[in-house]
C-alpha cells in the first residue's frame, strides 16, 4: 500500500533539485533529504505472525533507517482534503508550479518519502509565488528544491 501511495504521487508529481549552477534564491523551508521512519504492530493477533516487508526497512538493531525524498508537493490550505495543486509544467527534469497571490496566502509544501505514507508538512512564505522541483538523475526521486 505504502508503495503504491508513493508511486502514485510520483506519479502525479516529481520532486527537483538546486542543480550545482542555479542561483541561491530560495524562499521558505526546504525538505530534509531523509526521514527517519519504524513502522511496528503493536498487538498481532492471534494466529498471526507479522512480516515486515522492507516498508519502511529497519536495521537489525530495530531502530529507524532514513527514507529518502520521494516527492514535493503543494497545497492551497494544509493537506488533506482535497488534492495536491497540480504542476504548472512539467519536463523529465523539472515540474514548476506558480502561485497565484491568493493561493500564496495559505500555502502549504509537504515532503513525501519512500516507502512510507507519512509525510511532514510546512507552511510556506506568502511571498513565494513560484517552486521549481526538479528529479534524480533517474526520474524518479526528489533531488531538491527552488521557490522564489
Amino acid at each position: 500500500m505504502k508503495k503504491v501511495l508513493t508511486s502514485g504521487l510520483l506519479s502525479l508529481f516529481a520532486v527537483t533539485g538546486l542543480g550545482a549552477g542555479q542561483a541561491a534564491a530560495q524562499v521558505g523551508p526546504q525538505c530534509p533529504k531523509t526521514l527517519p521512519v519504524t513502522e511496528m504492530v503493536k498487538d498481532v493477533p492471534a494466529g498471526f505472525k507479522a512480516y515486515q516487508d522492507g516498508n519502511p526497512p529497519k536495521a537489525p538493531d530495530g531502530s529507524a533507517l532514513p527514507l529518502p525524498l520521494a516527492a514535493i508537493l503543494f497545497w492551497n490550505g494544509e493537506p488533506g482534503g482535497q488534492p495536491p495543486l497540480p504542476p504548472a509544467s512539467q519536463s523529465r527534469t523539472a515540474l514548476t508550479w506558480k502561485f497565484t497571490p491568493a493561493q500564496a496566502q495559505n500555502l502549504w509544501m509537504a515532503c513525501a518519502y519512500d516507502a512510507t505514507a507519512i509525510m511532514i508538512a510546512s507552511k510556506m512564505p506568502a511571498s513565494v509565488h513560484a517552486c521549481t522541483v526538479t528529479l534524480s538523475p533517474d526520474g524518479n526521486m526528489a533531488a531538491g528544491l527552488n521557490c522564489q
